[in-house]
């Protein structure tokens, strides 16, 4: 069973059913035993459908609903048919409510199959489904199951009009499971849920409609309808059980197996066991005393050469009338679930360790795709420095002669751009840099310089403190500007830097775009076979590109250039 307290209307299912087939071998010629026909099918018919939604919680919500529909009639029908139960057990002649009361539950079960007015849903709770009841749930309860229940108790009651001390005795066994289902099914099925708000109390009117079942056999056994007793029948599913069943007393002995529970502890060969010798538990399965008794055990035991793995539901049961208790052990064989989850634990664990391996070769490509993206950036750098020495040699010979200052400075940059490439790109010591307040600060101090200038600066995102060096961020947005005085002819700029968070670092992108100039026709006669980038943005290139970052530059339009480069920087500790 999917859900353990399933077991409670399955057992009333099969002790009813039971009762049933009984009751319809007996034939149905007399009134009493009709009524008790009647009655007996809208209870199997109750606690079936209350064992299928309980068990199979998980179905369609569709097929769900369809089983609580057809489930209505049986439990509005129930109290009219233990009504008209009633009147022929106590012969009380039929009248006017005995022979037409059936209109009502006949109107609410057609209402109840057809709409949602009875049954409107369900909840999934701990011990099953609780239904959810329809507008005319509630009110047809108190009509159709209260009503007629609490008219027959009545008539019950009625204690003059007993034949005699015999069935007096049988009216007091009605009256007791009577009152015990209708007051017990009436608080955890309509009261707690629906009027006290104990939405998880476990709807047992279904299942202990099997009591009332009980004492209707009980009482009638002078009709010679039921040959045999309750506890026959219960021997019965006992010795027919598909399970294996222990019975322990209270000293830990084991007194009784039925055959399946022999066969799994192989005691079904002869001399093994004998039926009145009392075997301790201890023995038999030590692991049950060993656990104190614990409600769910695994044992593994060996049958004809080969392990079985069993599994044992432990239940403590108590007979008041012998004032003895013990335990009732269901054991449910369970080899073939194991075997299954243990071929899927290895399939498991082989699908884990190639992940492993797969996880191992992307970590190599990776590695190998990080190595040559730093041969690429190696080589990007190296070209766009190439081509920086390349313009200002190109500079230098057309000074040659001149002692201007623009040839005094373009030698100091040549000497400065051998340095730092003899040094091999030496860092500076990371140090917390705020990089927005570094942007506004540069740009800032242009707009100072000119107050033509028009500059347009903007920011987006949040934390742009992160560790790098703030030289660094100076000579970029330096570079930038430097571009921009260069090839801007109405001296006008937008600038926007964002900042992303990237967990342990950041990423900064900075996006510009000013109308730009021609470009020298003399300096394109020089680069007709290449692809022509000026000085300044060559500069900007390779300092990006030092910082493992990318830029991209490009003509918007016939007067418009734009210039986007991103980067990242670890974030602060």
């Amino acid at each position: 069973m999917s859900n353990i307290y399933s077991f409670l209307p399955f057992i009333a299912f099969l002790s009813n059913a039971v009762l049933l087939g009984v009751g319809l071998h007996r034939g149905m010629s007399k009134r009493v035993h009709r009524d008790y026909v009647y009655f007996m099918t809208c209870v199997t018919m109750w606690t079936f459908c209350d064992f299928i939604n309980w068990n199979w919680s998980q179905m369609p919500h569709q097929f769900t609903m369809t089983i609580y529909r057809l489930q209505v009639p049986s439990y509005v029908f129930l109290a009219y048919f233990f009504m008209r139960f009633i009147y022929s057990m106590v012969g009380k002649t039929e009248d006017w409510f005995y022979k037409n009361f059936y209109v009502i539950p006949l109107t609410v079960s057609l209402v109840g199959v057809f709409t949602p007015f009875m049954v409107y849903s369900y909840t999934p709770v701990w011990w099953g489904l609780r239904h959810e009841p329809g507008l005319l749930f509630i009110p047809a309860a108190i009509v159709c199951i209260f009503a007629p229940a609490q008219y027959a108790l009545c008539i019950l009651l009625n204690f003059k009009t007993a034949k005699d001390k015999n069935e007096r005795s049988q009216r007091k066994l009605m009256i007791a499971g009577c009152c015990f289902v209708l007051y017990v099914g009436m608080y955890t099925d309509l009261i707690a849920p629906h009027f006290m708000g104990e939405g998880s109390t476990i709807q047992a009117a279904g299942s202990t409609i099997a009591i009332m079942a009980y004492c209707m056999h009980r009482a009638i056994s002078k009709y010679y309808m039921l040959p045999f007793s309750l506890g026959d029948l219960v021997y019965e599913l006992f010795q027919s059980s598909e399970q294996g069943v222990l019975i322990v007393n209270s000293k830990e002995e084991v007194t009784d197996l039925n055959p399946v529970a022999l066969r799994m502890f192989s005691l079904d060969r002869p001399g093994e066991y004998q039926s009145d010798a009392r075997r301790p538990l201890k023995e038999l399965i030590p692991e049950v005393v060993e656990s104190s008794f614990s409600k769910r055990v695994e044992i593994i035991r060996e049958r004809n050469g080969e392990d079985i793995v069993l599994k044992l539901h432990i239940n403590k049961h108590s007979r008041v009338a012998e004032d003895e208790s013990g335990w009732v052990i269901v054991a449910t064989d369970v080899t073939k679930e194991r075997l299954s989850r243990d071929r899927l634990e290895d399939e498991l664990n082989t699908l884990r360790q190639k992940e492993k391996e797969l996880d191992e070769q992307l970590i190599n490509i990776s590695e190998i795709n990080e190595e040559r993206k730093l041969n690429k950036n190696s080589e990007m750098k190296f070209e766009t420095l190439g081509k920086i020495l390349e313009q200002i040699h190109y500079k230098l010979n057309k000074l040659a002669g001149s002692d201007s200052l623009e040839k005094q400075q373009l030698l100091n940059l040549l000497n400065d751009l051998e340095l730092f490439q003899n040094k091999e790109l030496e860092q500076e010591p990371l140090q917390k840099v705020e990089v927005d307040q570094v942007f506004e600060r540069i740009f800032n101090e242009l707009k100072n310089e000119n107050v033509s200038y028009d500059i347009d600066i903007n920011l987006l995102g949040k934390g742009f403190s992160v560790q790098s060096s703030q030289k660094t961020w100076e000579q970029l947005f330096s570079l930038l500007i430097a571009q921009w005085k260069e090839q801007s002819v109405k001296k006008k700029i937008f600038v926007q830097l964002t900042a992303e968070d990237l967990r342990d670092q950041k990423r900064f992108k900075i996006y510009c775009r000013f109308p730009n100039v021609d470009i020298n026709k003399e300096m394109l006669q020089n680069n007709e076979n290449e692809e022509f980038k000026s000085f300044e943005e060559l500069l900007l290139t390779y300092v990006i590109i030092s910082l493992d970052g990318s830029l991209n530059s490009r003509q918007k339009n016939p007067y418009e250039k734009e210039i986007s480069f991103e980067l990242k920087q670890p974030s602060l500790p």
